[in-house]
């Protein structure tokens, strides 16, 4: 699949809400296909996205690779999950709670920063290399 399948939309021309400030309806649904690969090679997101966590951080890294793993495979599944379904409210409720898991596992916010750029170059990376 090519990484040029996704044409953003006009935005004077978009019909719709569009979610979270960002997303139109016909743009959510132009990503599902990419999201779909992206649910079904998971374990290569995470992979490259905790080496690009752990390059980043070095020593002063606040998550084993174990926490790193438990903190954002699960909520990482049900989120594309949720926007694969159009479930927008449910791809709200387990954002927050991601946030506060990492809040309570004290990661810096530097890191809570940089973690959507290391998913988006990690799935980038997916694309690329197929």
């Amino acid at each position: 699949m090519s990484s040029s399948a996704f044409k953003p939309v006009d935005p004077l021309h978009a019909r719709g809400p569009r979610h979270f400030y960002l997303l139109f309806d016909e743009e959510l649904e132009a990503l599902k296909p990419m999201l779909r690969v992206a649910l079904e090679r998971m374990e290569e997101v995470l992979e490259y996205w905790y080496q690009l966590y752990v390059v980043h951080f070095g020593d002063d890294r606040t998550l084993s690779e174990l926490e790193f793993r438990d903190l954002y495979q699960a909520g990482l599944a049900r989120n594309t999950n949720h926007l694969i379904e159009g479930d927008m409210d449910g791809y709200a409720i387990d954002t927050i709670r991601t946030g506060e898991r990492l809040a309570e596992r004290r990661v810096p916010f530097a890191g809570v920063g940089a973690a959507p750029h290391w998913y988006e170059d990690s799935i980038y990376r997916l694309f690329v290399d197929s």
